[in-house]
């Protein structure tokens, strides 16, 4: 009896210390994910609630390389809007994104019409291109009535520059038409990439 008291607590222990091993295992940072919350219960123009109380639409790991372009059709002037991102931080400090400017079709009419200081300007073969670097901390945007949202994602700034996306996602297809969204930048774990790999086997 006193032989087997020992060994079940034996066994105990071990499993203890292996479920906290595969703990601390799924929690180690692996990189950058990308957070698309929103609400389509509320409409553009009723958004008052804070990041933590969305629903979270869309969850995606991308790499230090990875080039994000938003595009939509601008709900007054009724142009095509490119809006360029990138990313940037550490496992420590955190990730935030790095506004890189866009091109547009025309500005005014609901447009910045102002070039700032740290913004160039240049006519090209696409449209007006506005080039920057700003820190942007959280992305606002309302799924577009007008035509399809677009959420691009391309590996390396030359595939931007020659519009080669790896990935292509259509904000319809998360939330109805005027729905506010809000994209972040997180710390991604192990656990996300065991759960992406389970639902990916699962289909």
């Amino acid at each position: 009896m006193l032989i087997n008291h020992f060994i079940n607590k034996g066994i105990f222990q071990f499993i203890l210390v292996l479920s906290f091993f595969l703990l601390l295992i799924c929690f180690i940072p692996t990189g950058r994910l990308l957070i698309l919350k929103g609400n389509p219960s509320i409409k553009s123009n009723e958004n008052t609630q804070k990041y933590t109380e969305l629903s979270t639409l869309l969850q995606l790991k991308i790499s230090q390389d990875t080039f994000i372009r938003i595009s939509f059709t601008h709900s007054v002037n009724k142009t095509l809007v490119q809006e360029n991102f990138t990313s940037e931080g550490n496992l420590i400090n955190g990730y935030h994104f790095i506004s890189l400017g866009g091109v547009y079709q025309s500005l005014g009419a609901g447009m910045d019409s102002i070039i700032r200081e740290n913004e160039e300007f240049h006519i090209t073969d696409s449209g007006l291109e506005i080039s920057r670097e700003e820190i942007m901390q959280e992305l606002n945007y309302t799924v577009g009535s007008v035509s399809q949202t677009q959420l691009s994602f391309f590996a390396g700034e030359d595939n931007l520059n020659h519009n080669k996306p790896y990935k292509t996602i259509y904000l319809t297809d998360l939330a109805p038409s005027y729905t506010p969204i809000k994209l972040r930048l997180n710390r991604n774990f192990l656990y996300n990439d065991i759960c992406t790999l389970m639902k990916s086997l699962k289909n």
